[in-house]
């Protein structure tokens, strides 16, 4: 019995409610004033189920509306959404339906600007509404529509059977709104046709959908079906694999044909090319038989001439400068031993004329009219403070060395690194130089020498300091090793990095009594270094051998684009 008073109750109150608004939209459409215009939204607000929407409204021109009666409706009904009168809100005029749902933003109503949030959306909240603004007899009002969205289910595949020789698949989904859309495709990309397709409403307003393909090509090992909602831009895919027993099961003679076809077919142009090649067969086994001979007679040749090379060249002062004519000749340059390995491939190694780059030096650092020479500058010189340089052009390819001469006054206080440094490498702030921050050099700190490496990792010590050191780059094998290039021995090596931009010479000093001096390809030493094995070899053979190295090739040089590092 309370429950058929409570719906009596309810019903009056909405009617009566009905009929104040319908008075009152009455009476306002009789007494239109032009002394304000209501504006709101230019298209469709989309609201996605259980979220919030806002309906934000404006008057124009811009003027307070504190004084004002402002609402918002649901237009098709005349029914109150919310109600701001007074000063304060009405509750009195509101659906039930919007009861505790809606927030009024008033922030900016001093300029005519409100909005009215509404909570958990629901599907009836689907529709057209409009914004009235009331002062007197002059008013206004702004159409717009809400479009509610809800994304539902992947699509679920089922097997229904088997037709027209091919395999029957249904898909469904549920909870969509509003009327989605579904495309099913193969595995190759193919469009694949709807045998059938239905979507129907539930009561509370959202789509079930239904579609059944017909797969009958074999060779289709997967299906993807999207289900796509049109108003939110949005979508789900589903794929389902189907194997290949499947199809032999909805056409068993094809599994017959499957089989025998392709043995039949392979069968004929094996014995085909059976008897029309057996003779040209035996033919090539002789052939590649001799070439193998040839290639195992070239092989011994090769390691006997590398042999002769790595003795004579060690006993014999041929070249002006040995470090750069060794270098040309190697490709590739042992770790282990140094100067004592043996090459055999004649790949050309540049000795890079370096020179540096003033727009990228400390200003602290003085150099060189010819930019080979770099020291620190005495004026405002810091204890912290790292004075830095790059070499004026980058390396972007190919093996490249120089050398450079180190001058301390004060060994075992000096402090200052060698190396390369990668484009892009931060040098801001305190940092170490490791090939995590894109350097991999040498150096002094407090006179211990030592790899950079990271702070984490204990650096080995590297023994005295030399006065001059070599720098070698294999670009493409991420290679970069340093020499004491005063006794040819073998300093450090990192591992092998991987470099994916162009690379510079570095140079770095901390120290007032420690500078520079970039070393030219005819400054280096002559000495030879003595090697850690000889080979013997007689007068006759060293003498052709030494005939044909005359005629080594010629050094190329490396193309190299250049780049500005700023500070």
């Amino acid at each position: 019995m309370f429950g058929a008073l409570r719906k009596m109750v309810g019903f009056l109150r909405s009617f009566l409610s009905r009929c104040l608004i319908s008075l009152l939209i009455l009476q306002m459409t009789v007494c239109i004033s032009e002394q304000f215009k209501v504006l709101g939204p230019t298209g469709p607000i989309v609201a996605i189920l259980d979220t919030d929407v806002t309906l934000p409204c404006r008057l124009s021109p811009l003027m307070n509306a504190e004084h004002m009666d402002i609402r918002w409706l649901r237009s098709q009904f005349s029914e109150a959404v919310f109600v701001f009168q007074n000063g304060r809100e009405q509750v009195g005029e509101q659906l039930v339906e919007y009861i505790g749902r809606t927030e009024f933003i008033r922030d900016f109503i001093d300029e005519g600007r409100v909005a009215l949030r509404i909570y958990n959306v629901k599907m009836s909240d689907n529709g057209e509404y409009q914004c009235i603004f009331k002062e007197g007899d002059a008013y206004g009002k702004a159409v717009f529509e809400v479009k509610v969205a809800s994304l539902g289910s992947a699509l679920r595949f089922h097997l229904e059977g088997y037709e027209n020789g091919g395999i029957r698949l249904a898909c469904t989904a549920d909870g969509w709104f509003p009327s989605p859309q579904v495309q099913c495709r193969d595995n190759r990309g193919g469009k694949l046709p709807f045998l059938s397709e239905t979507q129907a409403q539930d009561e509370a307003g959202f789509f079930h959908v239904k579609t059944v393909i017909v797969v009958q090509d074999s060779s289709v090992r997967n299906v993807s079906c999207s289900i796509y909602n049109p108003l939110l831009a949005q979508g789900k895919v589903s794929t389902i694999d189907i194997s290949e027993s499947f199809f032999t099961k909805a056409s068993p003679w094809k599994k017959v044909l499957t089989g025998i076809i392709p043995v039949v077919v392979i069968l004929g142009i094996s014995i085909f090319f059976i008897l029309k090649e057996r003779k040209k067969v035996k033919k090539l086994l002789q052939e590649k038989e001799e070439e193998q001979k040839e290639k195992d007679n070239l092989r011994t040749e090769l390691e006997k001439r590398k042999h002769l090379y790595d003795s004579a060249w060690r006993k014999a002062h041929i070249y002006a400068d040995w470090r750069k004519q060794h270098f040309q000749a190697c490709s590739s340059w042992p770790l282990s031993h140094a100067f004592s390995w043996t090459c055999i491939d004649l790949v050309p190694l540049s000795a890079v004329n370096v020179t540096l780059d003033p727009a990228s030096a400390h200003p602290g650092l003085v150099l060189s009219e010819n930019r080979k020479f770099m020291r620190v500058e005495n004026a405002g010189k810091s204890a912290e403070e790292t004075f830095s340089v790059l070499g004026w052009e980058p390396i972007t390819s190919g093996r490249h060395y120089w050398e450079v001469k180190v001058a301390m006054e004060a060994q075992n206080k000096a402090t200052w690194q060698l190396g390369i440094c990668r484009e892009g490498a931060s040098w801001s702030g305190l940092f170490r130089e490791s090939p995590e921050m894109k350097f991999w050099a040498v150096g002094c700190s407090d006179g211990i020498f030592r790899p950079m490496t990271d702070e984490c990792v204990l650096s080995p010590s590297l023994g005295k300091p030399p006065e001059q050191i070599g720098i070698f780059l294999d670009y493409e094998a991420g290679d970069v090793s340093f020499y004491n290039m005063t006794d040819g021995s073998h300093i450090y090596n990192f591992p092998r990095a991987s470099f994916s931009g162009p690379v510079s010479p570095y140079f770095s000093i901390q120290t007032l009594d420690t500078s520079f001096t970039i070393c030219g390809v005819s400054d280096s030493t002559e000495s030879i270094p003595a090697p850690s094995l000889e080979t013997p070899g007689t007068a006759q053979e060293q003498e052709k051998f030494l005939g044909d190295k005359n005629k080594a090739p010629e050094d190329k040089s490396t193309t190299r684009q250049s780049f500005s590092a700023s500070l």
